[in-house]
């Protein structure tokens, strides 16, 4: 047959070699044009069946309509023989259907439609290109391998491009990186849309990063749309058990503990450990306790409030109850604490001034008045109570209708009375002086005698206890009988009544022109002889009068042998500050020996003569020894009333702050008239040492004598003495 017979069959018996031409056929190609149909047949039992063999290049089923088809037929219905079709060296296989059909029981061997492929039964399919084998469908298994190493590095590269989609119908589960089961992916994979996994996640070099670069989407969301399940992540340990379980339990779970929650959950005996920046932080200990581990102050900030339902109540200060701790608490507002409170050392409470009062009944306010150091409390209805106000050996503590205060121990020989003109009801007094106190006296228009001694130095006063009467302080000093003594009217309620003490005779007063009774009082020896003491002047050695550092001392320094007499006041309200000093009345010796008091910077107080004469043994007392004694406390400049008295009052009243460096005074008054105004007297002023603070006194008609500083600072106790 020639090359260019047209026949409708060629049927070959053997083997059709068709070898390449120098020129291609005009219809055609290739070397062999077919109107019609080639069949190859192996119709006996042999081991080698017959083959098609295209070479070079060739181009396979070119035609003009389009319907014809190459078709390998193998017609051995018992044999081993096969018949195969090898396609070399970039072939083109048709773009038409190219059909098989087959005689024997066997499964077709070779099938191309549309440009796909079909395997069945013990055939295998190879495409090779340059010696590479690029596409193998195995004759035993139907394994497809698909010989290309072409990356994916695209959606449109790679080994295998599908347009489609792939289904896998292997249900064979995965065990391992290697063993994927349905597939096994030797390399990575990207995935565009969503993915959808029926079962676990295992990722053996961990899940390293998750990337969101949408910005308003979840990175990972995990769901359980069972009632009964958990949207959650399992941790598992090197032996597959579970330790921590993050997630969210879903309403109908059975742990009721995370039900419709979010939740962290441990298991197996497991902590929980929070480690920030290397540093374990905070430990959940596996009975449930928290502990945090930093050592600084506030390592545990809360903008919030703390609530403990543990009700554990506390046996000492290690035991575990709600709240213990090894080191301090600090509470900037009201603490509230429903059962007692034990303290195991003891409690700092800071000075105030005293608060306001509580708003309900059912509490008491407990304070350290910054005022004078003590510890008080307030009630709702105002009632202000001290406690333990005493501070000296002897005190004692004593109710004033208000509170409780400080009724100072008296001196030896004192005895406790009832008084009604001072704040606590009480005060120390002498016998004697209770029993001579006052003496009553009546002023006739004469020389009214008040004392039999014919020298020395006394301090007296008169008060009238008639309408109008006169009323005055006075001291009068004398050396000697043969002298005639000194006369100082302190204050008075007017220019009439004077002292009088001539050479050999007592004192006495005169010019009384308002006649009636008087109450006299009079510093008599007798009344302090258990104070007088002896002081020894020789030359100018200095003597020791009192070794306190501060104070107000009222001196009656007098003798039998005609040396310096006279009455002065000293007083120091700061240990390096100057002494202040008041000589009241003096009777100078013959040759004018004064005293010298001295009281330095930290030092005592000192007296010595001035001159070598009249050395001897002087007799000396303290005035203020038989004054009656009162405590008050003074706030800003309001004043306070410190007698209760309107009128027919002469005193003089001796101030000393409690405080360091707080101002002294020494006052004299007088009035005989409810409705005048008194005669007052500074004889002594001490300045607050830091804000030269005084004190002052005032005594308005039908108001009491009433005390008050010139400042805001110094606020506290004075102790007041008044003969």
């Amino acid at each position: 047959m020639s090359a260019t017979d047209n026949v409708s069959s060629v049927k070959f018996m053997g083997t059709l070699s068709v070898l390449e031409s120098s020129t291609p056929l005009e219809e055609g190609y290739g070397d062999i044009e077919l109107t019609g149909t080639l069949y190859v047949n192996t119709i006996n039992e042999n081991t080698s069946g017959n083959n098609i063999n295209i070479l070079n290049n060739t181009i396979i089923g070119k035609n003009n309509n389009g319907s014809n088809y190459l078709s390998l037929i193998n017609g051995n219905t018992t044999g081993t023989a096969t018949t195969e079709f090898r396609l070399f060296n970039d072939t083109l296989l048709p773009t038409n259907m190219i059909y098989y059909t087959s005689t024997n029981t066997n499964p077709n061997l070779f099938l191309l439609q549309n440009n796909s492929i079909g395997l069945n039964g013990n055939a295998s399919i190879r495409v090779v290109n340059n010696n590479n084998i690029g596409l193998d469908i195995s004759h035993d298994s139907g394994d497809i391998l698909f010989n290309s190493t072409t990356p994916s590095t695209s959606i449109s590269t790679g080994a295998l491009i599908s347009i489609g989609g792939i289904s896998i119908q292997e249900t064979l589960e995965a065990t391992s990186i290697n063993s994927g089961g349905a597939l096994t992916i030797g390399g990575g994979t990207s995935i565009a849309k969503s993915i959808f996994i029926g079962k676990q996640l295992n990722a053996l070099d961990g899940l390293h990063i998750l990337k969101n670069t949408t910005g308003n989407t979840s990175v990972l969301s995990i769901q359980n749309t069972s009632l009964l399940g958990y949207s959650d992540i399992n941790f598992l340990d090197y032996n597959n058990v579970s330790r921590l379980n993050i997630g969210y339990g879903n309403i109908n779970v059975t742990n009721s503990h995370l039900s419709s929650t979010n939740y962290i959950s441990t298991s197996g005996n497991t902590t929980l450990n929070v480690v920030l920046n290397g540093n374990q932080s905070i430990l959940f200990n596996t009975n449930g306790t928290m502990t945090i581990y930093p050592s600084m102050v506030s390592s545990l900030v809360m903008y919030g409030g703390l609530t403990i339902n543990n009700n554990t109540d506390s046996t000492s200060y290690t035991s575990l109850s709600s709240i213990t701790t090894a080191g301090g608490i600090s509470i900037n507002k009201s603490a509230f604490i429903g059962d007692k409170l034990v303290i195991g050392n003891f409690i700092d409470i800071n000075k105030i001034i005293q608060p306001s009062t509580p708003s309900t009944s059912n509490y008491i306010r407990f304070f350290i008045d910054s005022n004078d150091s003590l510890l008080k409390s307030i009630d709702n209805n105002n009632i202000l109570t001290t406690y333990q106000p005493t501070n000296t050996k002897g005190d004692l503590t004593v109710h004033n209708g208000t509170t409780q205060v400080r009724e100072p121990l008296g001196y030896n020989n004192q005895i406790l009375t009832v008084d009604s003109n001072t704040p606590s009801g009480i005060s120390w007094k002498y016998l004697d002086v209770l029993l001579s106190y006052y003496t009553t006296l009546t002023l006739q228009n004469v020389a009214n005698y008040i004392l039999d001694e014919l020298y020395g130095a006394f301090y007296f006063t008169i008060t009238n206890k008639i309408r109008e009467g006169h009323s005055g302080i006075f001291v009068s000093s004398k050396n000697n009988e043969n002298n005639v003594g000194t006369f100082i009217k302190i204050s008075a309620s007017d220019t009439y009544v004077v002292s009088k003490w001539y050479i050999k005779e007592e004192l006495v007063i005169d010019n009384i022109n308002i006649f009636g009774e008087y109450n006299l009082f009079i510093t008599k020896y007798e009344i302090y002889d258990s104070f007088i003491q002896d002081a020894i002047l020789t030359g100018s050695n200095i003597f020791t009068l009192s070794t306190e550092l501060t104070g107000i001392y009222m001196f009656n320094i007098f003798n039998n042998f005609s040396g310096t007499t006279g009455t002065f006041i000293i007083a120091k309200n700061f240990p390096t500050s100057s002494k202040v000093f008041c000589s009241l009345t003096k009777s100078m010796s013959s040759d004018n020996n004064d005293f010298s008091f001295n009281w330095g910077n930290n030092s005592s107080l000192t007296i010595n003569k001035i001159f070598n004469s009249f050395d001897g043994t002087y007799k000396y007392f303290n005035i203020l020894n038989a004054a009656q004694t009162i405590t008050i406390s003074l706030t800003g400049t309001t004043p306070v009333p410190i007698l209760y008295t309107y009128q027919r009052l002469s005193i003089l009243i001796i101030i000393q702050s409690t405080l360091s460096g707080g101002p002294y005074a020494v006052f004299s008054i007088t009035k005989n008239k409810v409705n005048n105004y008194p005669c007052i007297t500074k004889l002594i002023i001490c300045f607050g040492i830091t804000t030269l603070e005084t004190l002052n006194l005032t005594w308005f008609p039908q108001e009491y004598i009433k005390l008050y500083k010139t400042g805001n600072n110094y606020n506290g106790n004075y102790i007041i003495r008044y003969i």
